[in-house]
């Protein structure tokens, strides 16, 4: 029940929009953003939990094999292959995490949104602070961390 409120206040900015392009461009963002700040942790969770229930099997298999090698194979091979699904499933989230951050990137991020809903601010062109020489055309030349 905690997720579909959270959908709902997700998508619920979308609703108010009189645009038909605009109510989708939100519907898209709320939709977007509710996944992956909501299913995908439910996702890895149940991995987790799973990893851990068939390697506990494996280990039970295993003390109870008595001897018994065809037994004790096919534990060590339980135990085996749900660290090698985990170690899937974590390669197959990492990679979506790193193409959505890096390769994407904030920026670019932004300006997909903006042009979906063309009231949000431009993003930052400066977003480090960093020192912006005035003979460069942008800043008047002072350090706003140094105040120089």
């Amino acid at each position: 029940m905690a997720l579909l409120n959270t959908l709902e206040e997700s998508i619920s900015g979308a609703v108010l929009k009189t645009n038909p392009e605009e109510t989708a461009g939100a519907l898209n963002a709320g939709l977007t953003g509710w996944i992956r700040d909501q299913i995908f942790p439910l996702i890895l969770g149940i991995l987790i939990f799973g990893t851990i229930l068939f390697v506990f099997y494996g280990t039970f298999l295993y003390f109870t094999a008595y001897g018994d090698e065809a037994r004790a194979a096919q534990a060590k091979k339980t135990i085996t292959y749900a660290f090698i699904g985990f170690l899937i499933a974590a390669v197959a989230f990492g990679a979506t995490t790193y193409v959505r951050r890096v390769l994407i990137g904030k920026e670019s991020e932004q300006k997909i949104l903006n042009e979906l809903q063309p009231g949000l601010p431009a993003p930052e062109t400066n977003p480090k602070h960093e020192f912006v020489p005035s003979d460069q055309g942008q800043g008047n030349g002072e350090n706003p961390l140094t105040n120089e």
